[in-house]
């Protein structure tokens, strides 16, 4: 679980987190409103469409990622905030989309602790990608790994023990996490960890695909095989590609060096 990792998030876990902006209103009824890389520029709760109760829930994930917090101390310093803007419990609210009345849920433990574990994994991927990329010359390749437990996800049984190239196009796609609550993690390798644990990288990996239509953008995506919707992208590298471009347009490189909308 996530209130079990380390006590500190490393720096570019912190700088990751606090580069987002908020999600535009509309882009925020439906989990599936803001896509893949959209996430390294926007936080966003599914229906906190209200910028107060956003920017209290980005605040409460910022200060466990800076101070260490727990779920339980994250869960009982938000709810009664929540409780005091009207985000609480289920209600009546209606879709932009379809201009439709639902009765939604909105905010409740379980949703904490998903908004908590998500945002807290997606951080901490975002700086062992930061360090990976730092790295990648001495320790060119990733190992993915999956927790050997009974409760571990089949759907992601196929990718474990894969050895692949930092650079390969595969870790844009299947970097973990993975899923809702996934514990999955790579692991960096040298050429000397790989002979001396006598492994291998992995050869004609081929990352087998399948069709998802999200309803809500109305476009057919294609998902890697096991990973959950949303989940099958690397935000991370698209966040260190903003922060590069932005950094060139700074030093006034040329305009393939610089970011553009």
């Amino acid at each position: 679980m996530a209130d079990a990792l380390p006590p500190l998030a490393p720096t570019e876990a912190i700088s990751f987190f606090r580069s987002k902006g908020l999600a535009p209103a509309l882009a925020r009824f439906d989990w599936r409103d803001t896509w893949r890389e959209e996430h390294a520029r926007n936080f966003v709760v599914a229906k906190a469409m209200q910028d107060d109760v956003l920017e209290t829930i980005r605040g409460e994930v910022d200060r466990a990622l800076a101070e260490g917090r727990t779920l339980d101390q994250f869960r009982a310093d938000l709810k009664p905030r929540l409780v005091q803007l009207g985000w609480w419990g289920k209600q009546i609210e209606t879709d932009p989309l379809t201009g439709e009345l639902k009765e939604v849920r909105l905010g409740t433990p379980h949703r904490l602790r998903t908004i908590f574990d998500t945002n807290m994994r997606t951080s901490y991927a975002a700086g062992r990608w930061a360090r990976i990329q730092r790295t990648k010359n001495v320790f060119p390749y990733l190992e993915y790994r999956q927790i050997q437990r009974p409760s571990k996800r089949d759907e992601h049984e196929p990718y474990h023990s894969i050895i692949l190239p930092v650079d390969h196009p595969a870790w844009l796609r299947i970097l973990p996490p993975n899923g809702w609550f996934c514990a999955c993690s790579v692991r960096q390798m040298s050429e000397r960890m790989l002979e001396r644990e006598g492994k291998r990288v992995t050869e004609d990996f081929e990352l087998e695909e399948i069709n998802w239509f999200n309803e809500r953008t109305g476009r057919n995506e294609k998902l890697p095989l096991g990973v959950a919707p949303g989940f099958d992208s690397n935000p991370v590298a698209s966040w260190l590609d903003i922060d590069d471009r932005h950094a060139a347009t700074l030093l006034g490189l040329p305009e393939s060096h610089q970011a553009h909308d």
